[in-house]
């Protein structure tokens, strides 16, 4: 499996699944792995960035300046710099998407880039020295991990944290930013709590839209026909995401066992929705 963690947003709904993703699958499929008593709660401290499609930055919710539709030039840029300790699931992951999360604390910056000719490799310092030769415009959105508002508010003495990204931005990222983080950590480390600030999935989240309208139409069809969710799964051919018929399920039916139909008014919901 890829072990690729993916940042996300860490806001959890009240049953703890990761909120960004709850509105796509249903709760239980995107809970976190969560720590376990014994485990360090920072074990490690890097700096990571990476790039990714404004769309997946959005599907993520890791930053509001990723809202909106996205122009053909435009990417998503994010740049962590957390204490953190990561766990991975142990056993059958048994109907979840989440293999592995990484629990921390710090500051992440998420940049939306416009760039017309990307012709040379997209990292933050690039981006940063495009934007200084006016070849890219950028925007840049900083958020505090587990550390507060107090906490943000120390670490950004002299950085808004929202505004355009430039050179001197970077700059006073990779210097008195990271500084004042660093010794806020150890300062207060007794003190903080962390939090899942990014994921390794099992699946991809950016998947064919035709795809997903298919699986979603033969499976409001099956919920038309009355059929449990049990019989459903193993009537689906291979390629169909099981998980996404059980958020089409828990959406339309709601949380009842998987042997029993759908209700009468379920079945019309359905009806009337693929009518539509």
């Amino acid at each position: 499996m890829d072990l690729t963690y993916l940042p996300v947003n860490p806001s959890r709904t009240k049953n703890g699944a990761i909120a960004a993703l709850a509105d796509l699958y249903p709760e239980d499929a995107v809970m976190p792995v969560p720590l376990e008593a014994g485990d360090p709660a920072f074990r490690s401290f890097r700096v990571l960035s990476d790039n990714m499609s404004v769309s997946l930055a959005g599907k993520l919710n890791i930053g509001s300046i990723f809202g909106g539709s996205a122009g053909v030039d435009e990417m998503a840029l994010y740049y962590d710099a957390t204490s953190y300790t990561e766990k991975q699931a142990s056993g059958t992951l048994d109907g979840k998407i989440i293999f592995a999360t990484r629990w921390g604390a710090g500051l992440r910056v998420a940049i939306r880039v416009s760039i017309a000719k990307a012709d040379f490799q997209l990292t933050v310092p690039s981006v940063a020295a495009a934007v200084q030769l006016q070849r890219a415009r950028a925007r840049y959105e900083i958020q505090g991990l587990g550390i507060g508002v107090d906490g943000l508010a120390i670490v950004l003495k002299n950085l808004p944290p929202l505004a355009d990204f430039t050179l001197d931005t970077y700059n006073k990222l990779n210097g008195e930013v990271l500084r004042a983080l660093g010794q806020y950590i150890v300062d207060n480390k007794a003190s903080l709590t962390p939090e899942p600030i990014a994921i390794v999935l099992n699946k991809t989240l950016v998947r064919d839209p035709l795809l997903d309208a298919r699986e979603i139409l033969w499976t409001m069809k099956r919920i038309k026909e009355r059929m449990t969710l049990a019989d459903v799964l193993k009537r689906a051919a291979t390629d169909i995401d099981s998980t996404l018929i059980r958020s089409v399920y828990a959406k339309i039916v709601g949380d009842i066992p998987e042997t029993q139909p759908p209700s009468k008014d379920d079945a019309k919901e359905a009806e009337v929705w693929i009518a539509a």
